[in-house]
């Protein structure tokens, strides 16, 4: 039932073998928060075992281009996340796409990263603005 609406997909690779994983808050479709945690997991689990045999890490993209507090996971679920990715999933991460996110991303950022592991946060990535071809996104 969690992943029925896709708000947590496992794509394919990206050019250096990792595994992609995408989540898509815009989706949400439960507020079950053992069942949320449960597929974040197992889509982990999943996504390292398709990266391509020279790599273990993982490229997240978070969408957020359609982000409203209506349909954003709780709280609880959010610090879940990055409890489960910080202490289960260490130095598995190869890229973070922060996809198109509200302004006010960017001054939560800026308080924010100071507080995460240089080596972590040096592999955020933001795109935002105009995405069309040919742009600098």
């Amino acid at each position: 039932h969690e992943s029925c609406t896709g708000k947590i997909v496992c794509p394919g690779r990206d050019r250096h073998g990792r595994s992609v994983i995408v989540f898509d808050n815009s989706v949400q479709n439960t507020k079950d928060h053992v069942g949320q945690v449960r597929l974040l997991a197992y889509s982990l689990e999943f996504a390292l075992r398709q990266c391509a045999p020279h790599s273990d890490k993982i490229c997240l993209v978070v969408k957020l281009n359609n982000f409203s507090l209506l349909n954003n996971p709780s709280w609880a679920v959010t610090k879940e996340t990055i409890r489960m990715l910080g202490n289960c999933y260490p130095e598995t991460l190869g890229l973070c796409v922060v996809y198109r996110p509200p302004q006010v991303f960017s001054a939560i950022w800026s308080i924010a990263s100071p507080l995460i592991d240089p080596r972590t946060s040096s592999k955020v990535m933001f795109v935002t603005g105009d995405v069309s071809e040919g742009s600098s996104n």
